[in-house]
């Protein structure tokens, strides 16, 4: 796909350097409305996906970036912090791709969501021998997985039938690019939030490389932890795999 016409191509337009953030094609929309505007916190920077969205072996599709004041707010005045997200948004973090999952940021809002959702799965990959420590798989899965929202904008509740032009490029790459992609083996798919919303109720869900939460929540438990939803399944198996690879464990190193 040419510049612009994939997802990381379209938020290359984004050059907005003072709040409000908002994609330019989002502001000029009639389906920007009032309404929206005052449910999304838009003194936060977007943050459409996490990860690196070309390598990542594992693609989760969410709502949109969740708001918690007591954890958001310190982002205003996080120059550092600030400049990860404007690097995850132009691609171009490589240590942390994932960045929530950066040992500085275990105490951040995101930190906090992902580490929690993820501990399952990087205590596994420890207690199997593929990794020395939690810190180290954590490093690990950073590489390996990427997550795209809906919409790329902070709020408490998840809005639904969002008719964004974000929102529209977002679902026309995932329904295209990325479930192609997937169809061919090449990467595994969970639809964690909002699966008619990305329009996966078309899908078939019965493909070896994608996983689809009907029910509510985007937990990733494991189902030998009592884990209702085929996420985290999903995504273990993925990540053991390639963790058996040689080179995945060379390029990664203990952060003790």
């Amino acid at each position: 796909m040419k510049k612009g016409k994939n997802l990381a191509g379209f938020w290359s337009d984004f050059k907005c350097k003072s709040a409000p953030f908002i994609h330019p094609k989002d502001r000029k929309s009639p389906h920007f409305s009032k309404k929206l505007k005052k449910l999304f916190r838009l003194s936060l920077l977007p943050v459409p996906y996490i990860g690196n969205l070309d390598h990542a072996n594992i693609i989760i599709l969410m709502g949109n970036p969740g708001f918690h004041k007591e954890h958001d707010i310190p982002e205003l005045k996080d120059k550092v912090f600030q400049r990860d997200i404007k690097l995850n948004n132009r691609q171009k973090l490589k240590k942390y791709p994932f960045f929530y999952l950066k040992p500085e940021y275990r105490k951040h809002g995101g930190g906090i969501y992902w580490r929690k959702r993820l501990k399952d799965i990087a205590d596994t990959l420890v207690r199997k021998g593929h990794f020395p420590s939690d810190e180290a798989a954590f490093n690990f899965i950073a590489k390996k997985i990427a997550v795209v929202q809906l919409a790329p904008y902070h709020s408490s509740k998840f809005p639904r039938n969002l008719h964004l032009p974000s929102t529209q490029r977002a679902i026309d790459w995932a329904n295209n690019k990325l479930l192609r992609r997937a169809q061919k083996g090449k990467i595994s798919i969970i639809v964690a939030r909002g699966w008619k919303d990305w329009r996966a109720d078309k899908w078939k869900t019965s493909h070896q490389n994608i996983a689809i939460h009907k029910r509510r929540g985007a937990s990733f438990k494991l189902s030998s932890q009592g884990g209702k939803l085929p996420g985290g399944d999903k995504m273990l198996k993925a990540l053991i795999k390639i963790a058996q690879k040689p080179k995945a464990k060379e390029k990664v190193k203990d952060k003790k």
